[in-house]
């Protein structure tokens, strides 16, 4: 059988998975690379310039059979935008990701004319998008409920394969935290609750993966740069992964990817009730959704890492979870929906 010509456009470097739009995009493209014939461009601003201008003077783009755009927070530049033109005006099925929509929450800063500008060129993009597309992908529905756009379909974050093949039996004395220490992720009520946890287990420790670089010292806090392999070596001492988010409107209608790499690793999870992510984690039963207090959230870590009965039907809930929730399911989806109409 002929195997599809698709063009995929990113908007980020791939040159190191250090973020979430970047394990994204390099995992789905991987995912679409099984099932067709794919040309992938992406790249910073000015890495994707030339490639994509080297596409346009080629010609010939009727040659793909389906177009699909992992567009960035940010705006994208008149390149992609005429390229985006031109493979509809060649009558080729696009379809876009929208990440996210800071700007609509007021969450962009604007400190300067430039930050100004580029808040303003997002709607600009958007605008464009929704001229161009057949199709806009979203990671949940509540961001997608924010757009008006005719024809919308939810592609999520997905799980990695192959990361974990079993569920540990404890003890355990170890919770996993992966991201940056700032307020914006949760880090001050991580902090009181671990305080909480460390005085009734100074056994406990907390292993932070993150970029940060911090001057502050705590007997719980184990601070490690790196990535999901760096940590397989841990695992069998890990009671449970964390996401202690804030309550806000945009953090209701998200699922970060970091939820995502939790599961790949069959760890429960302990979140703040984020209305999409404790929807997801709620229905497959994956861990323990809490309000966003200290004492609550340390209540459900000493829960998991006391109650190895409960921590086990977690874990094999997540090894579940991973199995149906593939990203070569997401790249099912996208073929499926883009070529259905040639």
């Amino acid at each position: 059988m002929k195997r599809p010509q698709i063009l995929m456009l990113g908007q980020y470097p791939l040159d190191k998975l250090d973020a979430a739009p970047k394990i994204r995009t390099y995992y789905l493209w991987q995912a679409l690379e099984k099932y067709a014939e794919v040309t992938f461009i992406t790249g910073t601003r000015q890495s994707r310039r030339w490639p994509l201008l080297k596409l346009i003077a080629a010609g010939n783009l009727k040659r793909f059979e389906a177009v699909y755009l992992e567009a960035a927070t940010s705006t994208s530049m008149e390149t992609d935008l005429l390229l985006l033109v031109l493979l509809k005006l060649a009558g080729i099925p696009i379809g876009i990701y929208i990440r996210d929509a800071y700007p609509l929450f007021g969450l962009t800063l604007v400190r300067n004319p430039k930050e100004w500008l580029l808040n303003k060129s997002w709607f600009i993009s958007q605008w464009a998008y929704q001229c161009l597309a057949d199709i806009l992908f979203f990671p949940t529905q509540s961001l997608a409920n924010c757009f008006d756009f005719k024809e919308k379909k939810l592609l999520p974050p997905a799980t990695r394969m192959g990361l974990v093949s079993e569920v540990f039996p404890g003890p355990f004395d170890t919770l996993l935290y992966a991201g940056h220490l700032s307020d914006e992720n949760g880090w001050p009520l991580l902090k009181a609750a671990m305080k909480l946890i460390h005085a009734k287990n100074p056994q406990i420790r907390l292993l932070a993966l993150t970029p940060t670089v911090t001057s502050e010292e705590y007997p719980w806090l184990y601070v490690r740069r790196g990535v999901l392999e760096d940590i397989l070596a841990d695992l069998p001492r890990i009671a449970a992964a964390l996401i202690p988010r804030p309550l806000t409107n945009y953090n209701h209608l998200a699922i970060p990817v970091k939820l995502m790499d939790y599961l790949s690793l069959g760890l429960p999870i302990v979140s703040t009730d984020c209305k999409e992510m404790a929807t997801l984690i709620n229905e497959h039963d994956l861990g323990w959704v809490v309000s966003f207090v200290p004492e609550d959230f340390a209540l459900a870590c000493l829960d998991i890492l006391g109650d190895i009965g409960q921590r086990t039907i977690f874990s094999q809930q997540s090894v579940k979870f991973i199995q149906v929730n593939r990203w070569e399911d997401r790249a099912e989806v996208i073929l499926t929906t883009l070529l259905k109409s040639i």
